[in-house]
């Protein structure tokens, strides 16, 4: 998800999986999402990923 600073969208889809809370905060799914002008998004700090677990060998 993106918050979309400046311009406009529209989806394709009526309701593209957004709340009606996050539509009214300003989050869109770039992914779906048709630019009806020029847009600046701004990216969420990307949360740090999860340490991987070890998978062991089944031998193959």
């Amino acid at each position: 998800m993106f918050r979309l600073v400046e311009g406009k969208i529209r989806y394709r889809a009526d309701w593209p999986g957004l709340t009606a809370d996050e539509r009214s905060e300003g989050w869109v799914l770039p992914c779906v999402a048709l630019p009806q002008s020029d847009v600046i998004l701004d990216q969420p700090a990307a949360q740090a990923a999860a340490a991987p677990r070890p998978v062991r060998s089944r031998g193959f």
